[in-house]
């Protein structure tokens, strides 16, 4: 399994959420930035199709995406 990068995974976050990479914030709740649980189910889905073992609750405990590369890089 190929580690993912901060700007994959904001890519991500930033399509699922209609958003610019840019206007994520990386050290912000994305909740707080306008996500919602449905929206962060399809980023979990994408993170378990390239192979990580996370769950809805390991990225619902912290959705800074700070904490999120922590978390995939553990």
């Amino acid at each position: 399994m190929e580690p993912i990068t901060e700007d994959q995974l904001r890519g991500c976050v930033a399509e699922t959420m209609k958003m610019e990479p840019a206007e994520i914030e990386v050290s912000e709740e994305l909740y707080d930035q306008g996500m919602n649980s449905l929206q962060l189910v399809t980023v979990l889905t994408w993170l378990q199709e390239k192979g990580y073992d996370v769950s809805f609750a390991d990225l619902a405990e912290d959705t800074r995406l700070t904490a999120w590369i922590e978390l995939l890089d553990s």
